[in-house]
């Protein structure tokens, strides 16, 4: 049972990170581009919730393997 639980986590963590990837590559990266006078403070801060979404499902999953 429980390495079913911990397959359950890694299977939602990785649905997650390719969510937050394909969002960034396609909404996120295409607005910047356009924008004018971009600075590399502005793609370090649009990848700020991504980041933080991916890891608090990272943690998840390490609790689910404990």
């Amino acid at each position: 049972m429980k390495n079913n639980k911990n397959s359950t986590w890694t299977i939602v963590f990785w649905i997650v990170t390719i969510i937050c990837i394909l969002q960034y590559l396609f909404i996120a990266l295409p607005r910047l581009t356009e924008t004018p006078n971009v600075t590399g403070a502005y793609y370090f801060g649009s990848l700020l919730p991504n980041s933080v979404i991916i890891f608090i499902f990272w943690l998840i999953k390490t609790k689910a393997k404990k």
